[in-house]
């Protein structure tokens, strides 16, 4: 999904170099295009910002709109088949945005992503659901990384250098 998201923002910005518009009013055609390249990045900075952060005492999953801490002795298995899902002894099951199965995987039976972290959270789950005091910082697993989020910067900056040239 990250390189969708600077594939979709380059595109916007290649729009407004090559659109023929531009030249009749360069600032309103190319302004729009970087403006929608901003939008773009913010819109997949917030919607992509899902992680899954393992400390000793629980987890932290973090959700487009919603964020949950989870101490390890509330946590009853984690299952997984498009994305990692905790479930609770209470029977409350949290799916998370931060890890997602590919198609590809899934449709060839292969190993994937969400396959690989689940049975690494019931590693965790089997060496920590005796709750640990610290809160120390263990594992992260996320949607995007920093250096995705720094090309799309890099692409709504090269247009908001062209705007300005205009």
């Amino acid at each position: 999904m990250a390189g969708f998201t600077v594939v979709l923002c380059f595109v916007f910005v290649c729009a407004a170099l090559l659109d023929p518009a531009s030249n009749e009013d360069p600032a309103g055609t190319s302004g729009f295009f970087v403006v929608m390249t901003v939008v773009v990045y913010l819109f997949c900075a917030f919607a992509f910002n899902s992680c899954i952060g393992v400390y000793q005492d629980g987890l932290l999953i973090k959700n487009i709109f919603v964020e949950s801490e989870i101490p390890w002795s509330s946590i009853a298995r984690f299952s997984g088949d498009d994305r990692v899902v905790v479930e609770l002894h209470d029977g409350t099951r949290i799916r998370t945005w931060a890890v997602q199965a590919a198609n590809g995987a899934r449709m060839t039976g292969r190993v994937s992503r969400v396959d690989r972290v689940v049975d690494e959270m019931h590693g965790w789950l089997e060496t920590r659901s005796s709750g640990g005091t610290s809160s120390k910082y263990v594992r992260r697993y996320a949607v995007l990384g920093w250096w995705q989020y720094g090309l799309v910067v890099l692409v709504a900056l090269f247009g908001l250098l062209w705007w300005s040239w205009l």
